[in-house]
C-alpha cells in the first residue's frame, strides 16, 4: 500500500509548511524525471527533464503508476514523491530505492542528501 503525502510527510520529518507538490515519475540511472510523452499511433515520444519542477506531476500514485504501465518504464523508473519547501522541491523515493537513487549523479540540482521512506 502507498503511503499517503501526509503520512510521507510525518515519516521524514518534512516541516509542516511543506506542500505536496505531486508524485513523479524519476528515472534514477540518469537522474531526470518524466516532463511529457506523446503518443503517436504506436510510436511514443518522451520529454525528460533534469529537475523536479519541471517534471510531470500527478495528484494520485495510481495515475502515475498506469502512464509508467502504458509507457513501458517500469524497469528504469521509479515513481518518488515531491515535497516544495518554498525554496526548493525535494523528492522522497521508497527504502527499497535507496541503492538506484544513490548512485552518482552530475545533475546539478541533486542534493547531496537523498531523502527516503
Amino acid at each position: 500500500m502507498v503511503p499517503s503525502p501526509n503520512e510521507i510527510k510525518a515519516s521524514c520529518f518534512l516541516p509542516e509548511s511543506a506542500n505536496f507538490h505531486g508524485w513523479l515519475i524519476h528515472n534514477p540511472e540518469k537522474d531526470d524525471f518524466l516532463a511529457k510523452y506523446l503518443e503517436k499511433g504506436d510510436s511514443v515520444s518522451k520529454l525528460w527533464c533534469a529537475f523536479p519542477d519541471g517534471a510531470l506531476r500527478f495528484n494520485r500514485h495510481v495515475r502515475a503508476f498506469k502512464v509508467v504501465q502504458k509507457l513501458d518504464i517500469q524497469n528504469q523508473t521509479i515513481i518518488v514523491a515531491a515535497f516544495d519547501l518554498g525554496s526548493q522541491i525535494i523528492i522522497i523515493a521508497p527504502d527499497e530505492y535507496q541503492e538506484r537513487m544513490s548512485l552518482p549523479s552530475n545533475n546539478p540540482f541533486r542534493s547531496p542528501k537523498i531523502k527516503t521512506l
